[in-house]
């Protein structure tokens, strides 16, 4: 590593560029968050929870939707049952649940069942396994001294995050489909992950202040942890001026930006001049007339550095 970066990674090595937050807060203010029904909605709360809870810890490079999917029909025919199924779930078993996975190299199922009976465990021992006891204990309360997030520490899949990146994604679903409203939702952080520290990154709302971390940030070679936790941090600040820009909370501003990220610009082929909108679900589409809602101002369509930035290679359980 160069003298350079080393005086790089000693400081702040990254920054916000307000303006070009503005101006994506400007075709974001139009959404509007949709009503919907899922299996687990109508199941009592401590159910929901122990399966949210169970899904998020091992929803880490894979499809989201698929996973949540295959785990809802395996899980949810006996919701009463979870935690128990749970914690005692077998590699062999789990892996069978995602066989029509077609990045098998992904399922990595003993690392996933390992998390999975992780969270059975916990909540058997630490809640009487009555996962609605977490809501209970943390009093309707986000954030603080045992506040939900504190609480979700007793779990390893969301503890291992110095970020606690899958702490945020769970609260943010648990406030967005209604199982929760806790009283400071306001103080909640975003969630950052691969995909859209990549669109934070091309879009320019996050710039790197020395060009020679620019290597680091196109593929090669694999980035110190520091480096991935400050811009981690410089992509939250940015989330959460986005939203506050947008006047739209940073849950829904999260789930965008995740959407976009993973559908519209895309590691390999981004969808600069004409989005696929069946890759998107529906609410988020409206956004999208025909191209990249942020193609006409991308700093990545006039800059040519920023046209390779790809997020950082970091193959961490969380990330």
């Amino acid at each position: 590593m160069t003298k350079s970066v080393e005086n790089s990674l000693a400081g702040e090595p990254f920054s916000v560029d307000p303006i070009a937050c503005s101006h994506s807060a400007q075709i974001l203010k139009g959404y509007k968050a949709p009503i919907e029904e899922f299996p687990w909605t109508k199941l009592p709360a401590s159910s929901q929870l122990a399966f949210k809870i169970a899904f998020v810890s091992v929803c880490h490079s894979f499809n989201w939707d698929f996973l949540q999917g295959r785990m809802a029909d395996e899980l949810l025919n006996a919701p009463d049952e979870i935690v128990e199924r749970l914690s005692g779930l077998s590699a062999k078993e789990f892996a069978s649940w995602l066989v029509e996975y077609p990045k098998q190299e992904r399922v990595r199922a003993r690392e996933r069942t390992k998390l999975l009976r992780n969270v059975g465990k916990v909540i058997l021992s630490e809640w009487d396994g009555d996962a609605k006891q977490i809501l209970d204990r943390c009093g309707n309360r986000l954030t603080g001294d045992g506040g939900f997030l504190s609480l979700l520490d007793k779990f390893d899949a969301y503890s291992a995050d110095p970020l606690r990146k899958k702490s945020q994604v769970l609260a943010h679903d648990l406030l967005r489909e209604g199982t929760i409203d806790f009283e400071d939702k306001d103080k909640i952080a975003p969630a950052i992950d691969y995909h859209i520290m990549r669109s934070y990154l091309r879009t320019g709302r996050v710039v790197p202040r020395n060009p020679a971390l620019n290597p680091y940030l196109g593929g090669r070679p694999n980035p110190r942890p520091r480096l991935v936790k400050k811009l981690r941090e410089t992509v939250a600040d940015a989330a959460e001026l986005t939203a506050f820009y947008a006047g739209i909370s940073v849950p829904d501003l999260n789930y965008i930006e995740w959407q976009i990220g993973r559908a519209v610009c895309t590691a390999d082929s981004p969808s600069c001049d004409q989005v696929q909108l069946e890759k998107l679900p529906s609410d988020v589409g409206r956004l999208i007339e025909f191209a990249c809602p942020y193609s006409s101002f991308c700093a990545a369509r006039l800059i040519e550095d920023y046209q390779m930035y790809q997020e950082p290679i970091f193959d961490k359980g969380y990330y």
